[in-house]
């Protein structure tokens, strides 16, 4: 808690306005209160306008946490704040109050009564919420009869805080399916941030995810709820014709091949030039000379039989050898080809973001979850295709539905598992964190500080 205390001078227009709290506290998310002391009281011609002023100054702010400290005479002081939601009758505008006064001692003690609570009972005052419909963190459904059924987890939440607070719900959409809404480059704003900055609303909520954008607009609440953003791909994903033919040895494997089979052919071609100067060359390739010596290496690796059979003893001797040799792995390639074709024509999904990188795979992402990891490495180090839909579990049908192409989904893991499990499509994607982006589930209460415990979610590596 940091206690900021301001002198206010009222040929200054209030120093308040001069020190500019809000500013200091923009970028800071301690529980702030604030101490006005007003001085020179000589000066003042009405000290209540001027009181009520300076309050209304941090009411502004939704700042609630300020007291006031008003010299009436030498030494006799009074301590005022206002109240927000005193009755039914003061819905969102202050009542000052008289707290405690100083008279050679404090009425009452400063330890219990220079910062009184203010918003645990709001007096079934109407507070207006800016939501949409974004399962499975909260479902919408207006009724025709006025009684609006709210729904998911978040909408529990906030019925429950309605109870528990005592303030009525009103719910207002934003319009052209703007949701959260973003910040454009103009400075302008849409959706929920712009009903909260014009105070058409009070608090938003549904899948609202801290960024930085948002958090340069909006102060959250408390963080009560946080979840992996996850990329999804397809867990049976079939092989190319091509990664099928090449799946059985490793590209070291297949280089070192290439290196001999080029080796013995220019070594087979240079005999063949000097078969008639060496006599070295004649004794190798024997007695027919061969016609088409480098046709017969091939043929002998692969197995196929080479006519006419050279006499010479030396000469057969090579070509066992290059036979047993060409054997050997043609016995490892077709067993591991048939092992292929037997038991697992899928391969393994990538285990990480630079894996998929090099595997070519195409991202499909919302632009709201692309402003949550456009700051990962290497993230833009592939193609993406935007999904139009506000509906994020639309993301994870694209790539279900396209089964030939290489394509991931990315966005928040518990839209998966909501897009799992109302298609019944358990065990067909795999799912990693990406990077370790972690989506931060918050509220954005512009009125109201609520402490909510944070609830924290355990990372495993996980097939659905």
């Amino acid at each position: 808690m940091t206690l900021n205390c301001y002198h206010a001078f009222p040929h200054q227009l209030l120093g308040t306005f001069e020190l500019h709290p809000f500013a200091l506290a923009k970028n800071n998310d301690l529980m702030e209160v604030y101490l006005v002391y007003l001085v020179q009281i000589e000066r003042y011609t009405n000290a209540t306008i001027e009181i009520t002023n300076i309050l209304d100054y941090f009411w502004h702010g939704y700042t609630t946490d300020v007291s006031l400290l008003y010299e009436v005479a030498k030494h006799q002081m009074v301590l005022y704040t206002y109240y927000p939601f005193f009755d039914e009758q003061h819905c969102k505008q202050i009542v000052v109050k008289n707290i405690n006064s100083f008279n050679v001692t404090w009425k009452h003690s400063l330890a219990t009564n220079s910062y009184p609570a203010k918003l645990h009972n709001l007096n079934n005052c109407s507070l207006v919420v800016a939501i949409w419909d974004t399962p499975p963190y909260l479902t919408y459904r207006p009724q025709k009869n006025g009684f609006d059924r709210v729904t998911d987890f978040e909408g529990i939440l906030l019925i429950e805080f309605a109870k528990k607070l005592n303030f009525s719900l009103d719910y207002i959409v934003p319009p052209n399916d703007e949701q959260r809404g973003k910040r454009f480059s103009n400075g302008s704003t849409n959706g929920a941030i712009k009903l909260l900055k014009e105070r058409k609303a009070d608090m938003s909520l549904g899948s609202f995810r801290y960024t930085l954008e948002r958090c340069e607009e909006l102060t959250g609440a408390l963080p009560y709820y946080q979840s992996w953003t996850v990329y999804a791909v397809l867990l049976m994903q079939p092989y190319s014709s091509l990664e099928i033919l090449g799946f059985a040895f490793d590209t070291k494997t297949w280089l070192c091949l290439f290196i001999s089979l080029c080796f013995t052919l220019i070594l087979t071609y240079i005999l063949h030039r000097y078969i008639k100067k060496s006599w070295l060359a004649r004794i190798i390739l024997g007695i027919p000379q061969p016609q088409t010596p480098l046709t017969n290496l091939v043929s002998v690796f692969l197995g196929v039989p080479i006519t006419p059979m050279p006499s010479s003893t030396y000469t057969r001797f090579v070509i066992i050898h290059w036979f047993i040799y060409g054997l050997l792995i043609r016995t490892a390639y077709q067993s591991l080809l048939f092992q292929l074709l037997q038991t697992d024509m899928y391969q393994e999904p990538p285990k990480t973001l630079s894996d998929l990188i090099s595997r070519h795979y195409t991202l499909i992402i919302t632009t709201t979850a692309f402003d949550q990891v456009k700051r990962v490495p290497h993230i833009d180090e592939t193609d993406i295709i935007f999904n139009n839909s506000t509906f994020e579990p639309d993301t994870f049908a694209i790539v279900a539905e396209n089964n030939n192409k290489r394509l991931a989904g990315v966005s928040p893991m518990d839209f998966l598992k909501f897009y799992v499990v109302k298609n019944n499509k358990r065990g067909i994607f795999f799912c990693y964190p990406l990077n370790k982006s972690v989506n931060v589930q918050q509220s954005s209460w512009t009125l109201l500080d609520f402490e909510v415990q944070d609830l924290g979610l355990n990372f495993k590596t996980v097939y659905i």
